[in-house]
């Protein structure tokens, strides 16, 4: 753990600092040494899924606090920014379905392709424990896309997600189905939910003033950093 701190080129203080940016090379150093050092292919999928809830920080609270599924998925999109600008978000709604996509960076593709797919599916496998936690646990997509070239074993992909998953797909989406993407949040609570959208709001706008690819990875870093992150040995039930 100290050697990605280390190549993160932060203190652990300046990381769990709410303002902590960090350098492209960075983070994508630190996503591929811990890829390498766990010996792990799955290090996305595992972090997003042992990462605990909490980590989604205002995003997170502004969902359990929205009135529908569908209003938290649509402010989960509207300020991915302040989790990773790099990997937009987008709710769309389609004849028989809803669908979330997530769109990297191309700078950030070109740099590294394998800092991509594991950020990427650490942000799917924990966005599906949002929308599950939304959900009372009842319901889980009825489908992962991902672009990337399916490998030989694809079961702990669909361990992890609890839905079939297509591979060599154009796109990284959740698909939905309408009705439970329809039902309300029993955390529901409409005064809170004013604070913190206005917060939100005040955050997101701030983040756009700031410039460079260091903004865009802003804070990714230290949700893909953490301590109780699984190793290949650890359990992963």
């Amino acid at each position: 753990m100290g050697e990605l701190i280390a190549l993160s080129g932060k203190q652990v203080d300046e990381l769990c600092e709410e303002s902590c940016s960090l350098e492209n090379h960075a983070y994508n150093a630190v996503i591929e040494r811990a890829v390498e050092t766990t010996g792990d292919p799955f290090f996305g999928l595992h972090a997003g899924e042992n990462l605990n809830l909490a980590a989604a920080g205002l995003i997170g609270q502004l969902t359990q606090s929205s009135e529908t599924v569908k209003q938290a998925l649509e402010l989960c999109c509207e300020f991915a920014n302040l989790g990773c600008s790099a990997l937009p978000m987008k709710l769309y709604k389609e004849s028989d379905q809803y669908k979330v996509t997530l769109t990297p960076n191309e700078l950030w593709k070109s740099q590294s392709e394998n800092a991509v797919r594991h950020t990427a599916e650490g942000v799917l496998a924990f966005t599906i424990r949002e929308f599950q936690s939304l959900t009372r646990m009842q319901h889980s997509p009825f489908a992962i896309h991902l672009p990337w070239t399916r490998p030989t074993n694809i079961s702990e992909y669909e361990r992890v997600f609890g839905c079939p998953t297509l591979f060599s797909k154009e796109e990284i989406a959740i698909l939905l189905k309408k009705e439970h993407v329809a039902e309300t949040v029993i955390t529901s609570d409409y005064d809170l939910f004013r604070v913190l959208i206005s917060h939100a709001q005040e955050k997101s706008s701030h983040m756009t003033e700031e410039q460079g690819f260091a903004a865009i990875v802003k804070q990714s870093v230290l949700k893909l950093i953490k301590p109780e992150f699984p190793t290949l040995g650890s359990p992963c039930n």
